[in-house]
């Protein structure tokens, strides 16, 4: 079949938010291989 981005195209925001969302995900893989940083910014957000 034929695929069509017209619907991407009528709906930016679903772009945006998956950028966004991949974003938020590397910020998490990053914390993943720093476990020590993830720790100090967990008990930085707590004590917040």
């Amino acid at each position: 079949g034929r695929y069509s981005t017209h619907f991407i195209d009528d709906h930016p925001e679903l772009v945006a938010d998956a950028d966004a969302w991949a974003e938020r995900q590397e910020v998490m893989r990053r914390l993943v291989r720093d476990p020590a940083r993830a720790a100090a910014i967990a008990a930085a957000v707590v004590n917040a």
